[in-house]
Formats: structure tokens, sequence, C-alpha cells
């Protein structure tokens, strides 16, 4: 929303559905799009990228790959100075919070093709990109809606009000009826944990007008913000991890924001819980390699204290917070639970190498993880 800066209270009412044709049935939405190819000669790779909402004011890509052969995810942040499409490769980052750029990226896309460069960070070897969006047996194509609803109050720089964001994913194929009603719940609860409303477009947008109308009744002095969002980690195998990232403003010196994950069936839609697909005993385990994942990617020595990775102690549990890759199972802290919020969010995974043996044979998942550990070391 444009800002109006004047001398007088200006009452600026914006109720939106992006975009939107009979109210919310006929919308349509940005796309969470799939693809593979090859990164140099012959390395296989998938890409995932979000395109960015017209509510999204620095207008910028989420996008995350993985190498077929490993399955473990790797972060591209765009470069929204660059005239072009391009993103930096995070490997990790350090204590201090500071990125580890493992590689830079500037591409061309085209329709449904996409293609580039990938150069080192010494900027001393280069390799062609080549991707074509591709959806085989076991993924699903995505769009994703924004229900935004606000009353916004503003007198000169001081803003007032409420403002409300939901994001509605569904899958825009046939024969996606039970993973579409999941994903529609999904989108229902994050605007309605009571579970009062309908899980559709036109229920959540009525609820979302409600409610800020409601908010801004009252002059708290700041603009009150929630967001609920979606975000694909895994669209692959029968498998389809989301993570929803949940933002609120209600004063005070900061926001809060956390992560909360779902891996859903893309053929039921049914949730998967971790007891499935584990053996029993697991937890202390997958803790001490957690703490060891979390060492190494912040650069510290194997028997260096997790304090010095930014935890609030030398010590870590593991959270129910878990998502599923295609390389292994991941688990997110938001901030706070282990760490401050200068920190961030804490996450790591577990590469199937590691924790293969104790997984539970027969299931998909097993398979999945079979397929990139050779036999030999499981």
């Amino acid at each position: 929303m444009k800002r109006l800066f004047l001398s007088t209270l200006c009452l600026l009412l914006s109720i939106t559905l992006l975009p939107a044709q009979n109210e919310a049935e006929e919308a349509t939405g940005e796309r969470t799009r799939r693809f593979e190819g090859t990164l140099g000669k012959d390395l296989g790779i998938t890409m995932l990228i979000t395109e960015p909402s017209a509510y999204d004011e620095s207008f910028t890509y989420s996008v995350e790959y993985f190498y077929h052969k490993t399955g473990l995810p790797i972060t591209l942040v765009q470069d929204e100075k660059a005239e072009n499409l391009a993103f930096r490769e995070i490997g990790s980052y350090t204590a201090d919070g500071e990125e580890v750029v493992t590689g830079r990226w500037s591409i061309v896309w085209e329709e449904d093709k996409i293609s580039g460069t990938w150069t080192s960070p010494d900027g001393k070897k280069k390799l062609p990109v080549k991707l074509q969006e591709s959806y085989p047996a076991g993924s699903v194509p995505l769009e994703r809606v924004i229900i935004s609803s606000s009353i916004v109050q503003q007198l000169g720089s001081r803003r007032s009000g409420s403002e409300k964001k939901v994001a509605f994913l569904r899958v825009p194929a046939e024969g996606s009826d039970a993973l579409n009603k999941r994903l529609a719940t999904l989108a229902r609860d994050a605007a309605d944990s009571e579970h009062h409303v309908a899980a559709t477009l036109e229920a959540i947008s009525k609820h979302l007008r409600t409610q800020v109308s409601e908010e801004s009744k009252t002059d708290e002095g700041f603009l009150f913000t929630t967001e609920e969002d979606f975000r694909v980690r895994m669209n692959d195998s029968g498998f389809l991890t989301l993570e929803q990232w949940s933002y609120q403003f209600a004063g005070g010196a900061h926001g809060n924001h956390a992560s909360t994950f779902h891996v859903l069936e893309t053929a039921t839609g049914r949730a998967l819980k971790l007891e499935e697909l584990v053996k029993p005993g697991f937890e202390k385990k997958w803790a001490s390699l957690g703490a060891a994942e979390l060492r190494m990617s912040s650069g510290l020595k194997p028997d260096a204290p997790l304090t010095d990775a930014g935890l609030f102690e030398d010590k870590l549990e593991l959270t129910k917070n878990w998502f599923l890759v295609p390389g292994g199972i991941g688990f997110n802290y938001p901030p706070y639970e282990i760490a401050s919020y200068a920190t961030g969010p804490v996450e790591f995974i577990l590469p199937w190498k590691e924790i293969i043996g104790d997984l539970k044979p027969g299931t998909k998942v097993h398979a999945i993880a079979s397929k990139l550990v050779p036999a030999a070391k499981q």
C-alpha cells in the first residue's frame, strides 16, 4: 500500500484478495514451481522457486535447490540490486549470523526454462545451468493465493490499525481433491486456530475482514500485523513438505516469527508422523548428531560448547518440529526456544547416511533413503 504523509488523519481501507474474480473461487495466484536439470555437464539438480507476491515489497523470489546425489537443500538468496536474476548460494551461517557464500548464480528465466551460470565465490570457476520445469510422478504443481485484509490509520509516519495476510495453496490438477482439501484446511487453521471457519477462500477472506474490523476499533498506537505463509521445502517422491512461516507484530521492539512444518502425502493429503518412520529410541542419538551438525555449520571444533554457536546452553534436545527433505530429516527451533532472537531460528538436517539405520524398513521414506545410501553403508 502506498504510504501517504499528511498533516491530517487519513483512513486507508484495503480489503483485498489477490487476484480475484467473483470474490474468491476464481482467484489465481503465484506459482511455486519445480525445475529439474543440470549444473555443469552432468550434476543433476532440482530447484524449487516461489514467485514473489504482489504484497512482497521487495519482490524477491524464494529459491532452494538440491543435488540429486545428496538430496540436501541449498538456499539461494536473491541479489535485489542486480539488473538480472542473480542469487547468492548460502552454504551455512557463522555463529554471528554471517552468510557463508558458496557460489553465485546468474540466470535467465524464459517461461518453463531456466539457463545461466554458476560461479564460485572467487570467480575462478564457472558452470552452465540448464533447467526445465518438471512434475514427475510423486510431485505436484502448486498455486499460491494471498488473502489480505487491512485497515490502516496514518498520521505522518505513525501507523495504527490491523493488517492480516494468509497464504492459500492449491494444486491446479485433476485428481488432487484430497491434497487440496488438506491444503485448504492448513490455510483455515492458520487464519482461525479455533476451526470455526469453513476451509474456503471466501470464508477465510470474510473471517480476516471481521478480525481486522474488530481489532481496528481501538487505537493501540501501532499497526497490529499477522502473516501466515507457506513455503515448499520438498515436492518429490510422493511427499510435500511445507514450512508454515508465522509472523506477528503486537507492539514492542520487534515482531516475532516462527516456522512449523507439515509433511503430507501428495496422493492422500495425509500428514505424516515421525513415529511412523523411525524405530523407537532415536531421540538421544539424533540430538547428538544435531549438535554435531550445528558445530560444523558454525565452523566450530567438534568439542566446542554449543553456546559458541549461539545457543543458550551447551546441550540440545530434539524438538518435535521436524520436516522431510529428499536427503534427510530436519529439525527447526524458532527464536527464543534455544537461542536468542538475534541468532534467529536454529535448523539442521540429518542426512540419510547418518540415520538410515534408525528408519523403519518397508516405508516409502526408507526407500528414498536407500536410493541415496549404498547398501554397504546402511
